[in-house]
């Protein structure tokens, strides 16, 4: 097991993550006229909406398909810290377990993510400078910190920073 639960499978998988509109009943058409697979589905699409739509803010290569009452969610990222962003999101619906089968796991061929413990002095320039070659791509590691940084000029000895590639 990886952190906050997420499975260690492997999966290949080939296509983006489906819209998660596909499966929406036509404008003037009743809910009361789909089957009750059709209304189960459409549901569990609309229940898990917020899970597909991070999956595919990552560019999730995969896909989730309904079928046998379920949500089946299945593909590969870039990091282990988009693994659990989705597994996050999954688990905010409080019977995911009954609801959902998911396989989503880091892509092996994607380049490792580096990450750097911050020293008193340190500035996210003098970060940029060495480990990306340019004081000024300091922006870049505060993008990819955002999730725990608020100003690129606060940060603070012992925070743990993600360095994105150079590229």
């Amino acid at each position: 097991m990886h952190a906050r639960g997420a499975p260690s499978v492997t999966a290949v998988a080939t296509s983006a993550v489906d819209n998660a509109g596909a499966n929406k009943i036509p404008q003037g058409k009743r809910l009361a006229s789909a089957s009750p697979l059709e209304a189960t589905q459409m549901n569990l699409r609309d229940k898990y909406n917020h899970a597909i739509q991070t999956a595919k803010g990552f560019r999730m290569e995969g896909k989730a398909e309904e079928r046998d009452g379920k949500l089946y969610l299945k593909g590969v990222v870039k990091n282990q810290d988009e693994v659990n962003k989705i597994w996050d999101a999954i688990k905010t619906v409080p019977d995911w377990r009954n609801d959902v089968v998911a396989e989503v796991t880091v892509d092996p061929n994607a380049p490792k993510q580096t990450t750097y413990t911050v020293q008193s002095g340190d500035t996210l320039s003098k970060i940029a400078r060495e480990h990306l070659g340019d004081a000024n791509a300091y922006m870049k590691i505060f993008e990819a910190n955002k999730d725990q940084l608020n100003d690129p000029d606060k940060i603070k000895p012992g925070q743990v920073l993600k360095i994105p590639s150079a590229a």
